[in-house]
């Protein structure tokens, strides 16, 4: 159980690197590329959100099935995704998806503290 709880971890942990470098760098590949190829607006706004919302996928199953209070890493990494998808906001033209995204990471906070505190 103890060696499943550690690779649980690692890939949730890989998981959430890879998307936090998507979400960094979607804003400059927004500026430099599109202005090259305007045909690539729609994959570079349609990756991060994809990944935000496997990320959120991820998340939900490990918070809600596995309970959060045995995967504190969790209390970090929401509201880390939380400031990144507000950044990303700022950064770049906020389309409807990107709200919808954003109050579902919200959501996601308040689950995730929720069983993270419950005693």
């Amino acid at each position: 159980m103890m060696e499943q709880t550690k690779k649980i971890h690692k890939w949730y942990l890989i998981t959430t690197i890879i998307l936090v470098t998507i979400l960094i760098l979607d804003p400059l590949f927004g500026i430099y590329v599109i202005n090259l190829f305007p045909s690539f607006f729609i994959i570079s706004h349609f990756i991060p959100i994809l990944f935000v919302l496997i990320w959120g996928f991820i998340s939900f199953v490990l918070l809600i099935f596995l309970k959060a209070k045995n995967y504190p890493i969790t209390t970090l990494v929401v509201p880390l995704m939380v400031l990144l998808e507000s950044l990303m906001l700022i950064f770049q033209p906020a389309g409807y998806w990107d709200y919808i995204i954003l109050a579902f990471n919200f959501i996601l906070l308040g689950v995730s503290l929720y069983f993270s505190w419950k005693k």
